[in-house]
């Protein structure tokens, strides 16, 4: 399973808090037939005992499809939070060579200030 926390800059982290494991095959059936044993005793014959058992079950399934759908959000977060992360390095990339582009330009500029600067000052000292 995964967790989702917030840090101080504002940057969630995602990390790996348990795995969800499948439902254990305990040999009963799906259909629910084979829960109940066929003794017949006063015990059982007022049904309360498979009742127990299937609510028991039912809760236990339903925990399993809660904890799934909830495994599923924290997935469906952590992928939405990395293409949030992916697209903020594509954008500083984009920044960083837009910057190194006027960098470069300037350098070309300024050499290109300093040759006619030294320019002058050839001409002056003669």
């Amino acid at each position: 399973m995964l967790a989702v926390q917030d840090q101080a800059g504002g940057e969630p982290t995602v990390e790996v808090v348990s795995e969800v494991k499948p439902e254990a095959d305990r040999g009963d059936r799906e259909d629910g037939k084979g829960v109940a044993s066929g003794s017949g005793s006063d015990e059982d014959s007022d049904g309360s005992g498979s009742d127990d058992s299937e609510d028991s079950e039912e809760e236990r399934r339903r925990e399993e499809e809660r904890r799934r759908r909830r495994a599923e959000r924290l997935a469906a977060m952590a992928a939405r939070a990395i293409a949030e992360r992916e697209e903020a390095v594509a954008r500083l990339e984009g920044e960083k060579a837009g910057l190194e582009k006027l960098l470069a330009e300037r350098e070309k500029e300024q050499a290109q200030e300093v040759r006619l600067l030294h320019g002058y000052f050839v001409l002056l000292e003669t």
